[in-house]
């Protein structure tokens, strides 16, 4: 699962936003349009991601705790942030908020 966030992350820093948002779950994906998502995004802004903990509170649902460097302003900073991935059909997704 890790190795899923970090693809998924890797696809964020590098702008490629169409491989990104194949990993929101298939139910967010109804939600949330690839125009919108990628709407959404700043591209430039995120800089890199490290998973630092995984806590599964059932074996399909995992909250991911990562650290996401970014850069605003020319400033780059470090912060942390939490996500949400789900096991449906034996494949990880990630869970819009």
């Amino acid at each position: 699962m890790t190795e899923r966030v970090q693809e998924r992350w890797t696809a964020v820093i590098a702008g490629n936003y169409d491989q990104a948002y194949q990993y929101i779950s298939p139910a967010g994906r109804t939600v949330r349009t690839l125009e919108g998502f990628k709407n959404s995004m700043k591209p430039g802004f995120h800089k890199s991601a490290r998973v630092v903990e995984v806590k599964c509170g059932t074996p399909d649902v995992c909250d991911v705790q990562l650290e996401i460097e970014y850069e605003f302003q020319g400033k780059r900073s470090k912060t942390p942030l939490s996500e949400r991935w789900v096991k449906q059909e034996g494949k990880w997704w990630f869970l819009l908020n």
